[in-house]
This record gives structure tokens, C-alpha cells and sequence, in this order.
């Protein structure tokens, strides 16, 4: 028998839907819509590629005739189509990393399965699971980076300091600038608490390149000398140096962080290093070259990246009896951020310096002896906090006298 619907009760029913698709909507987190959006519309522009339609509805002639590494395999035409979309967000033109790679792929499912079509495949598939794993893998490699950061161990002063001692004693009159500009950014790595694609040439990363010209010198006038021009002062007018981060992941506006060094006082033997005479000492030595990256060595045609860098770090873990898989550039910043933590620097000023947004930079502190004794001494000190004081910022909390002898 078949119902009849009076107007009343069809309005209602478009009311329903209506309101069921605003909730089908927002199964997508607010957070997630936008990198939603740009997943589907780089679908669209893979698929027409491809030569397929987005539903991939349309099989191109290339998908029958092809001589890949897959032609012989199981590999059906769907999970080819989805291969080539991750592979595609790693092209370098428009490279993000793995897990923005995944949330477009998710974006492509859900835009799927709004279409009618099966996405089951998604989650059975080996090889959309292995080209996953292997993009994550690569990612490592190229920027010693991954969700596992909290695990990583930190590089100190004493062992980037010792390190470089090491080098230039087993390789003498070898010790070249390949091995300055490796001690350089491990220096600035770890003064600046930076990622390293804030200082190194990084794929995909170029907009948050250190460029030569992001590294200057302050004189005692107050001009700032850019690395290029320093041929043209002496060190002697020099009183300490500016680096400017041109932007960070976090830093959507693109605002960029300037940060200033005096000079260290090296006759204190508790100074390891000074950070504007190393980053002089390299400028000196390289002689950088305007609009590339300041790593850039004109005179070897060389650029140190990520990939080199992270293997003179395992290096150092070796030599310091280290677990080099637990050893990265990251353990750079997460090195600074704990030397100023033991040092007592507050919250705030830790924050400022490593450019976090929020607290989320407590996960890199790593505990030091010096941090304990920090606590000890606080805790022990009688004036810190007494119970005056504790009274005079809580009247609430002030029992009276009369109520005392009740309880």
C-alpha cells in the first residue's frame, strides 16, 4: 500500500533532511574542513591528469597498455587511482608532508563515499597501506622528522661542541667547510630552538628557508651587515648579530621572528660557545651568497640539507654512546628548550624563543640535574611562599577564630 504524503508532511520531511545533512556536514571537524576542501580540489586536478573523471567513473586507454612495476600485479584500477593522488602530494612542485598527504586522502574518501561509491577498499588495500608506510619513511630521511619527536633524546652544548673538536682532530688539515657549515647549524639549531626546515633547504619547504641575507651583523652604530656584505666590516665593529626566521609551520600569517645575539663572554668558562662569532667565523669562511640558502657553498656548489645533516648527528650519538635512532635535528631544539628549562628561563620566554603557540613545548623538555636542584632550592626557600602570604591572597579561604574552636 503505498502512503501518502499530505504538504504538511512532506515540509516536514525536507525539514528532517535538511537538518540531517547540516549534521552530515559536520561529521567533518571545523579543523579538518579546510584541509577537506583543498584535498577534494587536488583530487580534481590529479584525476583530470589521470585522465579520469573525480568518481573515476572513466578508465583511460594508458591504465591497459601501461608497463609500470604494477602491470602484473592485483593492483585494481581504484586503489592505482588513489596511489597516484599520494604520490602526487609529494610531487615537489606542490609537496606537503605525509600526514597532510593522508588528510587529503581522507578528504578523496569521504568525498567518495558521498558519491555512492565503495571505499571499503581504503582500508583493505596493501598497497595504499605500504605506500603510506614508505612515504613516511622517506619523509624521515629527508627531514628527520616524525610523530615520534617526544621520544627523541636531546643534543647538549658539551656534545656539539665536543663533536666538532673530534671531527677537526681526526681529519686535520681534512676539516673542510662542508664539516664548519654542519657545526654552524648544529650551533644555530640549537641557539635558535629552530626546526630545521627554518634553517636548512628542505623539500618542500622553501618558504621557510634561511636565506644568507636572514643572517646580519649588528656594529656598534647600530647597522645591521648583512652575511654578503661582511667583507666590508672587521670584527672588531661588531657587537652581536640578528637572525630572522622568515616563517614557521605554525606561523600561518607568515610574520616571521627576529631574533638578536650579543656577544658571549668566552673568558667565562662556563660560555661554550658564542653564537654571533660562530655564524661570523662561517660567513668568513663560505662567503655566502644573496637569495640562496646560507648553508649554500658557492665555492663547492654544495648545499647542506637535512639528509647529511641527520647523518653527521647519528655520528655524534656513536661517539657519545647515544641511540642514534632516537637522535635527529629535532634533537636540537629539544636540547635548547631543555637547557633553558634548567637553567629556571621562565614558560613564557621558552615559548618566545622556539616560536610554540602553546604549551605543548613542556613534551620536549627533557629533565637535568640542574632542574632538580632548581626545585630543591625553591622548595626549601622559606620567603617563596608562607602561609601569610597564602592568607593574603585567598581571604575566601580565611577561617575565623570562633569557627576554628568548633571544628
Amino acid at each position: 500500500m503505498r502512503l501518502q504524503l499530505d504538504k504538511q508532511n512532506v515540509s516536514w520531511f525536507h525539514k528532517f533532511l535538511e537538518s540531517a545533512r547540516k549534521f552530515h556536514l559536520n561529521s567533518i571537524r571545523p579543523g579538518s574542513k579546510k584541509s577537506y576542501s583543498t584535498g577534494q580540489i587536488r583530487w580534481f586536478a590529479v584525476a583530470e591528469k589521470i585522465g579520469t573523471d573525480p568518481l573515476m567513473r572513466m578508465i583511460p586507454k594508458e591504465w591497459e597498455i601501461r608497463v609500470d612495476c604494477f602491470k602484473l600485479s592485483t593492483l585494481t584500477w581504484y586503489e592505482s587511482c588513489m596511489l597516484a593522488f599520494l604520490a602526487s602530494c609529494r610531487d615537489p612542485e606542490k609537496a606537503v608532508i605525509p600526514n597532510t598527504a593522508f588528510a587529503y586522502l581522507s578528504a578523496v574518501r569521504k568525498f567518495l563515499e558521498e558519491n555512492g561509491i565503495d571505499t571499503k577498499f581504503f582500508e583493505s588495500s596493501q598497497y595504499i597501506r605500504n605506500t603510506k608506510m614508505g612515504m613516511v619513511n622517506a619523509y624521515r630521511v629527508e627531514s628527520n622528522s616524525d610523530a615520534r619527536d617526544s621520544e627523541r633524546l636531546a643534543i647538549t652544548i658539551d656534545t656539539i661542541v665536543g663533536f666538532d673538536a673530534h671531527t677537526r682532530e681526526q681529519l686535520g688539515s681534512k676539516y673542510g667547510l662542508a664539516q664548519l657549515a654542519v657545526h654552524t647549524a648544529q650551533i644555530l639549531g640549537y641557539t635558535t630552538l629552530s626546526r630545521v626546515s627554518e634553517y636548512l633547504q628542505t623539500p618542500g619547504e622553501a618558504e621557510h628557508l634561511l636565506l644568507a641575507e636572514s643572517i646580519m651583523f649588528e656594529t656598534h652604530s647600530k647597522q645591521l651587515i648583512p652575511s654578503t656584505e661582511i667583507d666590508n666590516i672587521s670584527w672588531s665593529e661588531i657587537q652581536g648579530c640578528v637572525v630572522d626566521i622568515l616563517s614557521a609551520k605554525n606561523d600561518k600569517k607568515h610574520k616571521g621572528n627576529r631574533l638578536h645575539f650579543g656577544l658571549a663572554d668566552l673568558a667565562d668558562p662556563n660560555q661554550a660557545y658564542c653564537i654571533t662569532k660562530t655564524l661570523w667565523k662561517y660567513a668568513k669562511a663560505v662567503r655566502p651568497v644573496k637569495g640562496m640558502s646560507f648553508f649554500y657553498i658557492p665555492g663547492l656548489k654544495w648545499t647542506l640539507k637535512p639528509r647529511y645533516f641527520n647523518l653527521c648527528l647519528k655520528q655524534l650519538a656513536v661517539l657519545y654512546n647515544l641511540d642514534p635512532a632516537r637522535i635527529s635535528s629535532h634533537s636540537l631544539r629539544i636540547g635548547g628548550a631543555s637547557a633553558l628549562a634548567a637553567a629556571g628561563v621562565p614558560d613564557y620566554l621558552i615559548m618566545d624563543m622556539g616560536r610554540w603557540r602553546s604549551l605543548t613545548f613542556l613534551t620536549y623538555v627533557r629533565r637535568s640535574t640542574q632542574m632538580f636542584d632548581t626545585a630543591r632550592n625553591a622548595l626549601a626557600r622559606r620567603d617563596l611562599l608562607t602561609v601569610n602570604q597564602i592568607r593574603l591572597m585567598n581571604p575566601k579561604g580565611v577561617t575565623s577564630a570562633s569557627k576554628l574552636k568548633k571544628c
